[in-house]
């Protein structure tokens, strides 16, 4: 199967994948990043370890009538992620989440749903959208990304840190009064980021909407 899938994005569909991978591979070297287990530590918290990614293909869902991979002009799903723990579909709370390609953080980012929510969106990121240009470029990036690190046999694992979810009773509009969310899942993300860079030095390498 593996020489009927599409070759990586060097920038041939999307110019910005130029920053990222290159004919020899990636432009970084993912083994000079943080570890989860040395992020833990500086967080002082463990992470829940969720999911992990794999090629959009029939022997890891045997059950579905989706379109698989097959061939390399393929413009499709690349990849998907498989459950690893009942957290991933935790829609009662939000989420701060790690990418991790062979245990080295690569990206840090949130959800305020569900971490299985937001990464049906990132999976949104295909050639075929990009093309249309209908798709986020963010999703994109990392679903190439992360398409490509598993063409060179890396592990592609997410982890979460769970935020619960918060309530405040507001009152307004002639004293009416209502329970509203107050989110946290952005200040958390920016908090986590912080702590990242300053363990670190920078910020993720795949983080590249920080402070935009």
């Amino acid at each position: 199967m593996e020489n009927n899938r599409p070759v990586s994005d060097t920038g041939d569909i999307y110019p910005e994948m130029s920053k990222f991978i290159d004919s020899n591979g990636f432009k970084f070297d993912h083994k000079k990043e943080i570890t989860i287990g040395e992020f833990e530590k500086a967080l002082t918290e463990k992470m829940h370890y969720v999911a992990h990614c794999v090629f959009n293909e029939k022997q890891y869902f045997p059950k579905s009538n989706r379109a698989f991979i097959n061939g390399e002009e393929f413009e499709g799903k690349l990849i998907d992620y498989l459950k690893d723990s009942n957290y991933w579909d935790d829609d009662s709370a939000e989420w701060v989440y790690c990418i991790a390609y062979d245990g080295h953080i690569v990206k840090i980012g949130m959800s305020l749903s569900s971490l299985k929510k937001r990464y049906a969106s990132y999976s949104c990121g295909t050639r075929k959208n990009m093309r249309k240009g209908s798709c986020s470029t963010t999703n994109y990036i990392i679903t190439e990304s992360n398409y490509h690190a598993l063409t060179k046999d890396m592990k592609v694992e997410i982890y979460g840190i769970r935020i619960v979810k918060a309530y405040s009773t507001e009152e307004r509009f002639g004293g009416r009064k209502r329970r509203m969310e107050s989110l946290k899942g952005r200040g958390y993300e920016e908090w986590v980021t912080d702590i990242f860079i300053e363990t670190t030095g920078h910020i993720p390498i795949l983080c590249v909407q920080h402070g935009k």
